[in-house]
Parts: C-alpha cells; sequence; structure tokens
C-alpha cells in the first residue's frame, strides 16, 4: 500500500477523499492517481529505493540508487527539484528522463575531475611535501 495525499475530491465505489484527505492505496493505483494530479505522495513508493527516504527530496550525495525509467512523470519532477535539475521546455517523460539523467552524469564527471585537486588528499599537507 501507497500513502497519498489528495489535492481534489475523489469518490471511487471503494473509496472517497477530499482535498488533504491522507489514504493508504494499492500502489498501482496510487501511481495512476499521482501521474493524473489527484494526488500526492506522502511517503515514497516502496520500489523506489529500499532506505525509506523519498529519493525527490534526499540530498543528491545521499540518494538512495533508484531506477528512474520506473517513476511517474510527478515522481520524476519531484525527483528533479529535490537535485536542483531545471526542467525548463522538457515536459514529456522521455525528455525528463534525458535532462536527468544527463545532469546526474554532468555532476558525477565533474566530482571525478576535483577529486583529483584536492592538494590536502596527497602527500600528507597542502604544499605536498612531506611535512617539515
Amino acid at each position: 500500500m501507497t500513502r497519498v495525499r489528495f489535492e481534489r475530491r475523489m469518490a471511487s465505489p471503494t473509496h472517497s477523499a477530499r482535498p488533504g484527505d491522507i489514504l493508504d492505496l494499492p500502489a498501482a493505483e496510487a501511481a495512476q492517481r499521482v501521474e493524473s494530479g489527484q494526488c500526492t505522495y506522502v511517503d515514497a513508493p516502496a520500489a523506489l529505493g529500499d532506505s525509506g527516504e523519498d529519493p525527490a527530496t534526499a540530498p543528491p550525495g545521499d540518494a538512495p540508487a533508484v531506477d528512474l525509467h520506473e517513476m511517474t512523470v510527478a515522481q520524476l519532477k519531484e525527483y528533479a527539484t529535490g537535485h536542483e535539475i531545471d526542467l525548463d521546455g522538457v515536459s514529456k517523460k522521455a525528455e525528463i528522463l534525458d535532462r536527468i539523467t544527463t545532469v546526474l552524469a554532468q555532476r558525477e564527471a565533474e566530482a571525478e575531475e576535483n577529486d583529483g585537486d584536492d592538494p590536502t588528499t596527497e602527500s600528507g599537507g597542502p604544499d605536498g611535501g612531506e611535512g617539515g
């Protein structure tokens, strides 16, 4: 079951909700309702990560491994916002996925380049010497 907060009034044969109501729904139904804009996730869907943290709002360095392709458009937008990725000019799932993966790859490459630039990590001191 996935916990969601409803943004607008909804009624079905099995349940009803008003704006602000929080309900536990089957994962597939929750994903469909979030995708349609009826509600938002309160907790991260279990399939997105085992840490229990919402990958959309976790800090980039602490983000659990998630399968972006399994996320809905709404989840991808939350993920991008949580990781400070600009989605201006993109709206389709494929475009959003491309933007997110491109930015994450660029950030990873920059981080790898910067790993060798810290003089305090080599030879015990900022001057690169043995000490003195």
